[in-house]
């Protein structure tokens, strides 16, 4: 589309001015040969910054960063938001902080027939996670969360490696380290060698089945069950080790299968079947979920994977698969 630049003058006849789509702004210099022909440049602004309109005149309207971006401490460049941080797509005029995930929105607390009694052991407040780039607080997500409140357990039958059980933060800490790391059960009834088992994938290629958890918000406002919309996902070859059947449904939509899983609230993952890289379609996609049981003393915490996602918030399926 071609507009004029507002506020420049052009002699009649001369042709319309060309707007950059791009937030830039105009050189003096380009403003005036934009104003006769349509031959002239956008400056590009300084340092990665970026202007809240299109076609800005000079460079003090580069005022702030772009969304997901910001300015480190004594920085003087935009760059890309750390995880548990997000530059707002909303921001005002001379704002060029990276803001922090708000903390604290989610504490879980366990509370077990057996197991510690003591109140410290029996709570765990999670750290709020982000994909580097997250340009809003909704994208804010647990790092490990559950899915059901009580004494919520996620079965894994095999493929589990022993980590540090002196403590539940430990083994959090043993399933963070661990990039294969899908989620976590910790014992505190079980042998103290081994009652931190961590679930990891068995595939670390290409591969046909995928394994999708959902993520928790970082929101008291949203029900942990129904999930942001985002799913953490790994490349499993033995996938069907994991979780209690709910049903299949018969769908080639990765979308779907993972929509169906957000609106279920007792559906904690899901195993897609037949994926194909090429089309980015599934055979078949089975609900998955965990077991609430009094007498459990089992602690299940799912992770979020920051480092990829699929998204059914937008429509199709975004993330980028193998």
């Amino acid at each position: 589309m071609r507009l004029e630049v507002p506020g420049s003058s052009r002699a009649r006849g001369a042709r319309p001015v060309q707007v950059d789509t791009i937030p830039r702004f105009f050189s003096p210099i380009d403003r005036e040969i934009r104003a006769n022909n349509a031959s002239g440049g956008c400056t590009a602004c300084p340092n990665g910054k970026t202007t809240r309109e299109i076609g800005s005149p000079s460079d003090d309207r580069c005022d702030i960063c772009p969304a997901g971006q910001g300015m480190a401490e004594g920085g003087s460049s935009c760059q890309l938001c750390p995880s548990g941080f997000y530059g707002d797509e909303a921001r005002t005029a001379g704002n060029f902080t990276c803001e922090r995930c708000p903390a604290g929105s989610n504490i879980y607390r366990f509370r077990f027939q057996s197991g510690p009694s003591s109140t410290s052991d029996n709570l765990f407040t999670s750290a709020v996670v982000t994909k580097p780039g997250a340009s809003s607080v909704g994208q804010c997500s647990v790092e490990f969360g559950r899915v059901e409140d009580g004494n919520w357990k996620l079965t894994s039958s095999g493929s589990n490696v022993a980590g540090n059980s002196a403590d539940l933060d430990a083994c959090v800490a043993s399933c963070r380290a661990n990039p294969e790391c899908q989620f976590l059960n910790y014992d505190y009834a079980g042998d103290v060698a081994t009652r931190c088992q961590l679930r990891v994938s068995t595939a670390r290629t290409i591969g046909t089945t995928l394994l999708a958890y959902k993520v928790v918000p970082n929101s008291n406002l949203l029900a942990a069950s129904m999930g942001s919309g985002l799913f953490s996902w790994w490349v499993d070859a033995a996938a069907q080790e994991v979780g209690i059947y709910v049903n299949t449904i018969a769908t080639s939509s990765m979308a779907d299968c993972l929509s169906t899983c957000t609106l279920k609230s007792e559906c904690a993952a899901v195993r897609m079947d037949g994926y194909s890289s090429a089309a980015k379609t599934i055979t078949s996609c089975t609900l998955l979920k965990g077991a609430v049981t009094i007498t459990e003393t089992v602690r299940t915490l799912v992770r979020t994977r920051i480092d990829n996602d699929i998204s059914i918030t937008a429509g199709p399926v975004t993330a980028p698969l193998p």
